[in-house]
């Protein structure tokens, strides 16, 4: 079960700082992606992003991150 939670980039550094894979699994256009990709991007390159909790007991040994963070691109956007 997870607790919804709405972010806003609001500078660089809050953007940087969701390369932390201990802290935030990212999720790209609804798909799983290592932090590291998120260096290919800039905050601007995003249209929308949310995250949400996770409760300990609905971590995994793949997904153990405090935080699952969803970013969506303009071009997807676009799309639907």
């Amino acid at each position: 079960m997870c607790q919804n939670l709405l972010f806003k980039i609001s500078n660089p550094n809050e953007f940087n700082d969701f390369k932390n894979s201990s802290k935030y699994a990212i999720w790209i256009d609804g798909k799983n992606h290592p932090n590291s990709e998120l260096v290919k991007y800039s905050a601007s390159d995003f249209v929308y992003f949310a995250g949400s909790s996770v409760y300990k007991n609905a971590r995994s040994k793949n997904f153990h991150n405090h935080f699952n963070i969803n970013f969506i691109q303009r071009n997807i956007l676009m799309i639907i």
